[in-house]
């Protein structure tokens, strides 16, 4: 039986989608390995509250992170988490949290991540998504920054970070990161530093 692209790709997501789904342990609200969590753009808390602050180093350790994964794998599994906050400038947020074992990735076809990982490697797409995060969004403002080039240029970068899943548009003139992006960008970023 010959299959179309989009129907290897669909078939493929859904074979993602069911190797997902078989990770997720039954924990009410908690996010098991290989299951994401986002909560976009709710309000930012009341005044005069504080977001839970980290575990003290007596709690938990110093890698009290790593000791909520470690519970949550069987013995001898390898994985890997990440968690964030992003509080807009101009209100709202979004928290995110996304795990996957470790043979699932080495599994995985890392070359299908090739374009995503890609569109981020110009300087000009990364200015954009630090402005973007910063609160700004507006063509009109992210033109008058130095260093974007040509309104060619700029919507060349902006269309590129679009069609790889990293932004969209949600109304004329005006981009924003993907919320289930945001978190994800930030660890990225985090990691290219170490």
């Amino acid at each position: 039986m010959h299959t179309f692209p989009l129907e290897q790709r669909l078939l493929a997501l859904e074979a993602r989608m069911r190797a997902l789904e078989a990770l997720v342990a039954p924990r009410g609200d908690e996010a098991s390995p290989g299951y994401a969590t986002v909560a976009p753009s709710h309000p930012p808390a009341a005044a005069g509250t504080e977001p839970p602050a980290p575990p003290e180093s007596g709690e938990e350790g110093a890698l009290w992170a790593l000791g909520g994964l470690l519970r949550r794998l069987g013995a001898g599994q390898g994985g890997v988490v990440y968690a964030g906050r992003y509080s807009h400038p101009a209100g709202g947020e979004v928290q995110w949290q996304m795990g996957r074992p470790q043979q699932v990735l080495l599994d995985e076809d890392w070359s299908e991540l090739a374009p995503r990982l890609a569109a981020l490697g110009h300087p000009v797409r990364l200015r954009l998504a630090q402005l973007l995060l910063q609160g700004m969004g507006a063509v009109a403002d992210l033109a008058a920054q130095p260093g974007m080039g040509t309104s060619g240029q700029l919507y060349h970068h902006l269309r590129e970070l679009e069609a790889t899943g990293w932004l969209h548009s949600p109304q004329r003139g005006v981009y924003a990161l993907r919320p289930e992006r945001i978190v994800a960008l930030m660890a990225v970023l985090t990691a290219a530093r170490q």
